[in-house]
């Protein structure tokens, strides 16, 4: 508290109502309200109670799946690997235990959660999972099912990374922003259709903030000042997939300039643009 106490106090001094925000809103209402709307850079993430542990099981895999396999028509070593003698537990395996199954067990009362939640969780599954493959006494069961998760794990990452399009850039819009600014443009003159990824905001420092609806699509393509300085914007960034789901009226008004890692930048077909 001596320590981390004078910087909170320094921020609410700087930034009113940091403390009620940060600490009773991101901590406290985010956790009890699932479409917490208190959010002032991201939004609320309400899922289904319990889901949790969904994503424990997946965000453990491919050992969610295959260790249970040690224990199908080998019941006598799956007695040897889970209780064993008492001089063969080690004292910190309820700490362990207890450790991987807290975040699960913290969040299934909550519905605004994220997949990342579990993530403090996987030393202690990891650990647990080494020494119970380390007391099964068929070395070449174990080294079979370590290999299997192994090539599993480097395809899925592998897959992951090629469906994406990029190695170096997932869902980023870098690729198409950086680019635009390095030539001269501002983040000012950039719009983006429907969402505003985290990203633009990032390597806008900021100032990319400015979204088209879908429904106001039509007024950006006629310069129409209804969409107030909105319509001035020259250029336009949406998604491959979004680019792809426009009607082909909308689309015959756009140019793509290029796309890159997912995104495209378009401005208005024609003299306009």
């Amino acid at each position: 508290m001596s320590i981390a106490g004078p910087w909170y106090v320094m921020a609410e001094l700087r930034s009113p109502g940091f403390l009620e925000y940060f600490l009773v809103g991101e901590h406290w209402s985010r956790f009890t309200q699932p479409g917490w709307t208190g959010d002032l850079y991201g939004t609320a993430h309400e899922q289904a109670r319990g889901i949790v542990w969904a994503y424990l099981a997946v965000g453990f895999l491919p050992w969610s799946l295959l260790l249970p396999w040690l224990l199908i028509g080998r019941r006598r070593a799956a007695r040897q690997i889970a209780g064993g003698t008492r001089s063969e537990r080690s004292p910190d395996t309820a700490l362990l235990v207890a450790w991987a199954l807290t975040p699960a067990l913290l969040f299934s009362a909550s519905r605004n959660i994220l997949w990342t939640y579990v993530l403090p969780a996987a030393p202690a599954l990891a650990i647990l999972a080494g020494r119970w493959l380390a007391r099964d006494t068929r070395q070449g069961v174990v080294h079979g099912l370590v290999a299997t998760g192994l090539v599993l794990l480097t395809g899925g990452a592998a897959a992951l990374l090629l469906s994406q399009g990029s190695v170096g850039a997932i869902r980023s819009a870098s690729g198409v922003l950086l680019p635009l600014l390095s030539g001269g443009h501002k983040a000012s003159e950039v719009s983006f259709l429907n969402a505003l990824p985290y990203s633009a905001s990032f390597y806008t420092a900021g100032k990319a903030h400015d979204v088209v609806k879908d429904e106001e699509l039509d007024l950006w393509l006629r310069r129409d000042p209804k969409l107030g300085p909105l319509h001035e914007h020259e250029f336009l960034v949406t998604t491959e997939k979004s680019w792809r789901s426009l009607s082909g009226s909308r689309r015959s008004q756009l140019h793509v300039l290029f796309d890159a890692d997912g995104y495209v930048l378009l401005v208005r077909a024609g003299p306009a643009g």
